[in-house]
């Protein structure tokens, strides 16, 4: 395997991977939602879809985009229909967890009995700042989003895997790009090395678009992510709406 061909793959493939689309918006939201560690599952499976179709578009070349071409429309709108479900969800989810919460509820504490300074009335001050802070405590479980995940078990994993796989698989576009790569002719393109370079580049973006929402989900509050799952929701519709008028 030729180096030079992998880093062929890298330079040709990044450019395609980076295009913004619902898929990046996909994982800009993973990324919000469970951080790195938690969204990993989600790049993998954007992948996978890539390494098959980098994979079917070194091997087939035309032939595999002339297959296609007769169920694109299908295609096309199976992906809007599912980019639509998924967007429909986010949206939902980021409107519940907008609505407003019952204030912070902070129980009457006894007035304090006046018995001079001393050891005791220390004691006694003491005590009741001990009892607002841990109520306060008890009540204030909100954390970063982006590091607020929940064990999750190698099932549900590779459920996350297997909905990203699925949704970019669908997505005809990516396989006619591919193709029409390797139709340029160009040496190396089409070989193991270009598959691999591919791969990489898809993992690399795929990983950038999810340290994007990691990033987003560290430096601003829990009502202004929901939000920005929400702009990202209805985004997603209108990007699956040109796609399906293309």
């Amino acid at each position: 395997m030729n180096i030079s061909n992998v880093l062929l793959g890298l330079a040709t493939g990044i450019p395609v991977m980076i295009i913004v689309g619902p898929i990046a918006l996909l994982l800009v939201d993973q990324g919000l939602r469970r951080g790195l560690k938690g969204g990993y599952p989600a790049a993998i499976g954007v992948a996978g879809a890539d390494l098959v179709y980098s994979t079917l578009a070194a091997v087939a070349g035309v032939a595999a985009a002339r297959v296609l071409t007769p169920v694109e429309s299908w295609l096309q709108i199976g992906a809007v229909i599912v980019l639509g479900a998924m967007a429909t969800r986010i949206a939902l989810q980021a409107w519940r967890e907008l609505k407003p919460t019952e204030p912070l509820a902070i129980p009457e504490l006894a007035p304090a009995v006046a018995i001079g300074p001393g050891p005791a009335s220390d004691l006694r001050r003491s005590n009741e700042s001990d009892m607002v802070l841990a109520h306060l405590g008890a009540a204030d479980t909100s954390t970063d989003t982006c590091c607020t995940m929940t064990s999750e078990t190698p099932a549900e994993r590779l459920v996350l895997a297997a909905g990203f796989f699925g949704i970019t698989a669908v997505n005809p576009v990516t396989i006619v790009a591919f193709a029409t790569i390797v139709m340029s002719g160009r040496r190396g393109v089409g070989s193991p090395g270009w598959v691999i370079g591919m791969v990489a580049a898809s993992l690399m973006v795929n990983m950038a678009f999810l340290a994007v929402g990691h990033t987003l989900g560290a430096v601003v509050d829990q009502d202004s992510i929901n939000r920005l799952r929400l702009g990202g929701a209805v985004l997603m519709v209108l990007l699956g709406i040109l796609l399906l008028a293309g």
